[in-house]
């Protein structure tokens, strides 16, 4: 029994999983046709943009574990207002994150030596995907909060539809095709924003007409009267969002220092990173499923 639960939760998150490892071999792709320079660009780029956004988005697991515990109980209210603090958050914090990147960008690009030309590019990138980190944000939340309701199929099915959207504008905007200019790095920028904001949409359209169990009334949003609540979401997310700053700040220690060795050794570096995903990314999100299925089963068995 359980161990059916467990394949049902998790044959559609690793897929997931799959889609999102898609994105980055997708981009690699693309803006590898335009040389080391903006394969370089667009690696640093996104990974200290991605970095950044991933450690708050850390909010997700206080929030997937509340949900799971309030679906066990079959007290969806409850699961809605928590829901809809986390999406309050995860709004408030992307705000924050775009501010900070449009004043902090171009000082922690500098930091890495590579030519003038790469720190540019990078610096174009960042500022263009986090223009719109408040729906990253609330597009990776809700992935947590349809997970802590078990409904691990809706994220899998918002993946693909962003895939399509990424995969489609990659090759329309970098190379300037169906009467389009080339935007190239800018253009591989634009089409992760564009996926995001789609799925981040999607999302909160289906939070929103209470299609799933999850519904999240307007009145949810930006009511932090219930401090309790937001206290424990935070508590909870807390340790993963060090975890994840941790995690983070050793692979961009490592990217510092590669910066060093020169523009293509880096732009090589980042193709090995993403073929190197497909050997432990699916296995990390097979293992959040197992934890999940077994919490929520036995809480519902207590009920």
């Amino acid at each position: 029994m359980i161990r059916r639960k467990i394949l049902s939760l998790a044959w559609p998150a690793v897929c997931e999983m799959m889609l999102y490892m898609l994105l980055d071999f997708v981009d690699v792709a693309f803006v590898g046709r335009l040389g080391a320079q903006s394969l370089a660009a667009v690696g640093l780029g996104a990974q200290i943009y991605f970095s950044i956004l991933f450690i708050f988005c850390a909010l997700s697991a206080g929030a997937t574990a509340l949900i799971a515990r309030a679906v066990g109980a079959k007290d969806p209210e409850k699961a809605g207002k928590t829901a809809g603090h986390a999406l309050s958050l995860a709004v408030l914090i992307g705000i924050a994150v775009t501010v900070s990147v449009y004043l902090f960008t171009d000082v922690v690009v500098g930091l890495f030596r590579f030519e003038a030309g790469v720190r540019q590019l990078a610096a174009v990138y960042i500022k263009t995907t986090g223009s719109v980190a408040a729906f990253g944000m609330v597009l990776f939340i809700s992935n947590g909060i349809f997970r802590g309701a078990g409904l691990t199929k809706i994220p899998f099915y918002i993946a693909a539809l962003t895939n399509v959207v990424n995969i489609a504008g990659d090759y329309v905007l970098i190379f300037g095709k169906c009467g389009f200019p080339a935007l190239g790095v800018r253009g591989a920028a634009i089409a992760t924003a564009s996926a995001q904001v789609t799925g981040c949409v999607v999302m909160v359209v289906l939070l929103i007409s209470g299609a799933t169990m999850v519904r999240v009334r307007p009145g949810y949003f930006f009511r932090f009267r219930d401090r309790e609540l937001t206290g424990v979401i935070l508590k909870l997310s807390a340790p993963a969002g060090i975890e994840e700053a941790v995690m983070n700040l050793g692979r961009l220690l490592g990217s510092f220092m590669l910066a060093g060795l020169g523009t293509v050794p880096f732009a090589a570096h980042q193709v090995i990173l993403t073929a190197e995903s497909l050997s432990y990314m699916p296995g990390l999100r097979f293992c959040g499923c197992c934890y999940q299925s077994c919490g929520t089963e036995s809480r519902c068995t207590q009920t």
